[in-house]
């Protein structure tokens, strides 16, 4: 919990939350901390994740070394719907034919065309929904990544509200207690 004391200093303190109403704060220490030395231990728990462009080379290559086999599944997936999607297709046409000659009813060819639209419908989402999934796998990879590597500075330009929602969310929850620090 903060606290503001003579006006402007900011003080956090254990709430015994995490105690779950098991003997109060008696599992917490309820030392006070000045805002700016939770602030600089959070950051220099942040300089800790260090990821020079070397490094950062390397984890994106392995990343799309590991992969790999998930890459060709994918693909083997979207080829799979691509030639089911082909099939119905050709059923279609097969069947459009069949309703001009007269060897099928129209109530036939509306029912069964629509089914196989429908399928095809879905059949090009799943496609799509591959395809994301190969790109997504490797952004979000490499996103995260970089956001390791900038987590310090990107803490240090946060507003004071959003520092104290960072600060406030890694120490809630616990087991053992709130252990920011």
């Amino acid at each position: 919990m903060a606290e503001i004391k003579k006006g402007k200093y900011i003080y956090y303190h254990c709430t015994g939350h995490s105690d779950k109403g098991r003997g109060g704060y008696a599992g917490c220490r309820r030392k006070y901390v000045r805002e700016e030395v939770l602030e600089e231990t959070f950051g220099a728990l942040l300089d800790k994740l260090h990821f020079d462009e070397e490094m950062l080379d390397w984890v994106r290559d392995a990343l799309k070394a590991s992969h790999a086999d998930e890459r060709k599944e994918q693909e083997q997936a979207i080829l799979r719907c691509q030639k089911e999607y082909k099939r119905l297709e050709d059923r279609l046409q097969a069947m459009y034919l069949d309703k001009l000659d007269g060897r099928i009813d129209s109530a036939f060819y509306d029912r069964m065309s629509a089914q196989w639209r429908v399928e095809q419908t879905r059949l090009l989402r799943e496609i799509e929904r591959h395809g994301e999934a190969e790109e997504s796998y490797m952004e979000d990879g490499v996103r995260l990544l970089e956001l390791a590597r900038n987590a310090r500075q990107l803490f240090g330009r946060q507003a004071p509200g959003e520092k104290k929602r960072l600060l406030l969310s890694n120490c809630v929850g616990r087991r053992r207690g709130p252990r920011c620090l």
